[in-house]
Order: structure tokens, then C-alpha cells, then sequence
């Protein structure tokens, strides 16, 4: 069975925007996201306006009892793909866009391995690890103060 909502809001995943302006929201629901909690609430809890930190709150705390949370959220994951923080949408699986954008970083490192961890000791590698929302290791943090005190910060270099 499938139901639609309408409404004018930002476009988020699974929605499109009709030549009428209103946004469309399928809402099939997913064969193996059956005991969701969300599938039997307003849908808008979980796509809360910046600013709207209680909505957020109500909807992490949702999540938080949902029986395939863990299953949603790596749905989630596999459906963003490598999209940055700011192209994600909504509280799913327990996260927000950005905790989901630190957890496909963390599972990349992870993967990649010493790929990884080249750019240590260097400000690459101290932008690195702010990306990913750790504390920079001493080596990067002392790469980072010296191109900063060389002046070379956010400027080209000239030849």
C-alpha cells in the first residue's frame, strides 16, 4: 500500500517537487523496516526545521526505541552514499545528518586504512582530522601551526 503527503518543504531523500510547487513524499514502506516506529508517525517529526532541537530530540528519542534502528540507519548510510553533511536530510536511524556524515567518514578511514592516515603530519592531515570530528594528533597540530605561521594559510603561493 502507498500513500503520498503533500506540503512545502525543502526537498529531502525519497521526495520530489511537482511543477505545482508542493513537495511529494512517498511512503511505501520498506520490506525490511516492518516494525519501524516511524511508519505510524507524521512523517515531519523526523524532518525537523533548523532550530527545531525538541522535534529532534522527540525523534532521536523515537528512534532510540525503534526495533530495527540499526537496520535503518544502514540504510540510511548505503542510501547517501558519499554525500556530504549538508546534502543529508533528517533524523533516520537515530542520527541527524551530521553524526550520519562522521559515521560514513570513521567506516571510510577504516577501510582505507594507512590510505588514511598519509596526510598525518601534515595540515592536510589536521583538517582531516577535524573533518572527522576527532582532536588532531600532535604531529598535524604542529604541521597546521607552522603553515599557519608561514603565512601560507588559505593564500597561493606565489612562484
Amino acid at each position: 500500500m502507498s500513500r503520498r503527503i503533500t506540503g512545502a518543504r525543502n526537498a529531502v531523500d525519497g521526495c520530489r517537487r511537482p511543477t505545482n510547487g508542493e513537495l511529494e513524499v512517498d511512503l511505501t514502506p520498506d520490506p525490511g523496516l516492518r516494525g519501524a516506529l516511524c511508519k505510524v508517525i507524521e512523517p515531519e517529526i523526523f524532518y525537523p526545521e533548523p532550530g527545531e532541537d525538541a522535534t529532534a530530540d522527540m525523534a532521536r528519542e523515537l528512534c532510540g526505541r525503534c526495533p530495527v534502528r540499526s537496520a535503518c540507519l544502514e540504510a540510511a548510510l548505503a542510501a547517501e552514499g558519499s554525500a556530504v553533511a549538508n546534502k543529508r536530510f533528517g533524523i533516520r536511524g537515530g542520527e541527524g545528518p551530521k553524526e550520519r556524515y562522521l559515521i560514513y567518514r570513521r567506516r571510510r578511514r577504516v577501510t582505507l586504512g594507512d590510505e588514511a592516515t598519509r596526510t598525518c603530519g601534515k595540515a592536510a592531515g589536521y583538517h582531516r582530522h577535524r573533518r572527522d570530528g576527532e582532536d588532531p594528533c600532535q604531529a598535524c597540530l604542529d604541521a597546521y601551526r607552522q603553515r599557519r605561521s608561514s603565512g601560507r594559510a588559505g593564500k597561493a603561493v606565489a612562484a
